[in-house]
């Protein structure tokens, strides 16, 4: 359809190369991170200042609490550029996130144990209840079995009375 119109196939095709190529290069060379700028107000006792940092990135731990006295040229909090960094280092809420996500994998494992433990001993009844249906089926099966032999003897004996001609 679009080639039916008036603008020509070769028009198409270098939009096309173009868009391909700066999406290749995009992913080759660019980078994206999002980044927050950090602001702060500090509260002295008589006017506010606000504060802003020299670099921007993720606040990674906080160094001071509420109400805390502080100095100048103290830090105040320990920023990183990236979530994590080589050494494994990670941000307060990551390392929280990180945290809470644990706490819930081991409480998966432990419902986890308890189903497995649960279900191994229904298997074990299974098991159990299948023993006795087992002998309650051989008892009878045993019997018909020696009826079987009981008979067949009487049938090879029936035969050999026969072949003499005592039987008829």
């Amino acid at each position: 359809m679009l080639l039916l119109s008036r603008i020509p196939a070769w028009f198409y095709i270098a939009i096309s190369i173009f868009l391909l190529s700066f999406f290749i290069l995009y992913l080759l060379f660019g980078y994206y991170t999002r980044r927050l700028d950090i602001q702060g107000e500090l509260i002295l006792l008589p006017h506010s200042v606000v504060l802003n940092s020299p670099k921007a990135g993720y606040i990674n731990e906080a160094m001071v609490s509420t109400g805390d006295l502080v100095s100048k040229d103290q830090p105040l909090v320990k920023i990183k550029l990236e979530r994590i960094i080589e050494n494994g280092d990670v941000g307060i809420n990551s390392a929280h996130s990180i945290s809470s996500q644990l706490k819930q994998i081991d409480s998966i494992i432990f419902s986890l144990e308890k189903s497995k433990k649960i279900t191994l001993a229904n298997i074990q009844n299974q098991i159990i209840q299948n023993k006795k249906i087992l002998l309650d089926i051989e008892n009878p099966i045993k019997e018909i079995e020696k009826n079987i032999d009981d008979i067949y003897a009487l049938v090879t004996s029936y035969r050999k009375l026969h072949k003499k001609g005592i039987a008829s």
